[in-house]
């Protein structure tokens, strides 16, 4: 696999702190301590297919993950059914000799989503905003007038 003898390009697991314009934090090494606890240590990748090319990406993907001894888990994004087609995708990826860890799917991270939305909303750290495409549009527009309002009945919305 050509991937693996460029593998040296790639940082190794747990290092990513070390690139250029990564920001480190005082809880960096903490939040790497977690991550590597529940990782093991083991890189994990996954293929989320995209416009740029499914071979290109898939590659990558599992090129790095193989490259430091990981995993690389299928991840279709059904949250836009006519985006993509699951069967073809998996042929391309068979035919392509790799085989992923796990397949996923996004629609399976809903309630996690939503939640985790939740906790930020709470914090002050995002917004539900009822904006629509036009008021959004333009390079620099001005500011959502719902940026700075929270109401808790937003959080019960369905």
């Amino acid at each position: 696999m050509e991937l693996m003898k460029t593998k040296v390009n790639f940082h190794a697991p747990g290092e990513n702190y070390k690139t250029d314009g990564y920001m480190v934090t005082n809880n960096t090494e903490n939040l790497l301590k977690q991550h590597s606890l529940v990782t093991g240590g083991r890189v994990q990748t996954r293929f989320p297919p995209e416009p740029i090319g499914y071979a290109k990406v898939i590659n990558i993907n599992s090129g790095y993950a193989a490259a430091y001894g990981g995993i690389c888990c299928l991840r279709y994004d059904d949250t836009n059914f006519e985006k993509e087609e699951e069967k073809g995708i998996r042929d391309m990826v068979e035919w392509l000799g790799y085989k992923p860890y796990k397949i996923t799917h996004s629609s399976g991270y809903f309630q996690q989503l939503y939640e985790w939305a939740v906790i930020l909303i709470r914090k002050g750290l995002a917004y539900v905003c009822h904006q629509n495409a036009e008021e959004m549009k333009g390079f620099n527009p001005k500011p959502s007038e719902w940026r700075d309002h929270f109401s808790i009945a937003i959080l019960y919305v369905a």
